[in-house]
């Protein structure tokens, strides 16, 4: 297995659609591909996996321990090339350090940096900033750059400027491409399946990757390893569980799903927007998050599914809502407007649009009562992104 990390010196540098484009180009060539996003992402994945039997999975040492977060890789065992993507900016982590950022994932796993970065309007400039990324931390892993939205003609002008000051290999550019651009919401880009023309835009963005980008010099410059897997399916199934899955419940980290078919677990995906009920036989219910403030009405409209799910809760099926889920509990939820509409009502809240970011980043929870999950007083890894209250 080669290895490599795409990363940037900040968000929304075109890090997701670059990486995905690259999975594109080398599947085209042959290859057999994997991802992985760094951090608690899971819009990203849904982009690396829209490229055709592309596995994605999350690496965030936060939320999983630096052990398991190694072991993540492991997994890839069949693959040739593993694409990491990393979060925000490289040395971007919690409260302020590089904690759980993309550069402790990159030293953790030791992985090669490409660098994403943006030229601008800047000259010499940009190798003063690219010196900084070099020389912010020791083995900091930048192994090269990419340069996005760089015009074809100042291509070259940029690529001289910097092997010469900062001593790294420039793979190649990715020039504006207007007609591919992709649509953002407040938790970043839209998914895959809601963007028009997704994969004619994707193909756009690999084609001219596939022309402007050195695909060999970078696997020159990756990390070959070889894979093992930790942990395999058990055998037998233990149990039956119901698992949201549709336009409003699509936030699933695909580690926690695989090992919960390793443990046993039989995962029947329903949709609370279109199905009467709950799959036949379940033994626990699984509520992910996602946008279900978006289909609030088909939701609302579902009564046969919401009162099957409040039944069933209330009499004591085990179940987890987290996020999206957690909102489809409550007694009523209101849209961006104000407007009330029907949860299942297993709780007498309701839920309402706070205009903004309420809370955003990584915290610890510590378990007021002994549950399903937690023994009372232990401290629980989270990650909280809200724009609902």
């Amino acid at each position: 297995m080669r290895r490599f990390m795409i990363a940037s010196d900040s968000s929304g540098s075109g890090k997701t659609m670059i990486t995905t484009a690259l999975l594109q180009a080398f599947k085209d060539r042959g290859y057999s591909v994997g991802a992985v996003k760094c951090g608690p992402d899971y819009i990203d994945p849904m982009f690396h996996r829209s490229v055709q039997d592309v596995r994605s999975r999350n690496i965030d040492p936060f939320l999983m321990g630096n052990e398991a977060a190694k072991q993540v890789l492991s997994a890839f065992e069949s693959e040739d090339i593993v694409i990491m993507e990393a979060a925000m900016g490289y040395y971007d982590g919690i409260a302020g350090t590089t904690a759980a950022s993309a550069y402790e994932v990159s030293v953790l796993t030791d992985t090669p940096v490409i660098l994403v970065i943006n030229p601008g309007s800047q000259g010499n400039t940009i190798a003063a900033k690219l010196s900084g990324l070099q020389n912010f931390r020791k083995n900091c892993n930048i192994a090269g750059v990419i340069l996005n939205r760089c015009r074809k003609e100042r291509y070259e002008y940029y690529r001289k400027i910097i092997e010469r000051e900062n001593s790294l290999p420039v793979f190649g550019y990715l020039e504006e491409l207007p007609d591919a651009a992709m649509e953002s919401r407040h938790l970043g880009l839209m998914s895959p399946s809601e963007i028009e023309g997704y994969r004619e835009k994707l193909n756009k963005i690999t084609t001219e990757i596939i022309k402007t980008v050195d695909l060999d010099g970078i696997l020159k410059v990756s990390k070959v390893t070889e894979g093992r897997f930790f942990c395999h399916n058990s055998g037998s199934v233990r149990c039956r569980i119901a698992v949201a899955k549709d336009e409003a419940f699509s936030f699933y980290y695909e580690n926690a799903l695989e090992k919960l078919r390793q443990l046993g677990a039989e995962l029947c995906f329903f949709s609370p927007i279109r199905d009467k009920a709950l799959p036949e036989d379940t033994d626990a219910l699984y509520l992910g998050g996602g946008y279900p403030e978006l289909h609030l009405e088909e939701l609302s409209r579902n009564e046969a599914i919401r009162g099957q799910i409040a039944v069933s809760v209330k009499g004591g099926m085990p179940t987890i809502a987290e996020c999206g889920g957690f909102i489809y509990l409550q007694e009523t939820i209101e849209d961006r407007e104000g407007h009330p509409y029907r949860g299942c009502g297993v709780f007498p809240g309701k839920t309402a649009y706070a205009g903004r970011s309420v809370r955003f980043g990584y915290c610890m929870m510590r378990a007021e009562t002994n549950s399903m999950l937690f023994n009372k007083g232990e401290e629980i890894p989270a990650h909280e992104f809200h724009h609902w209250d």
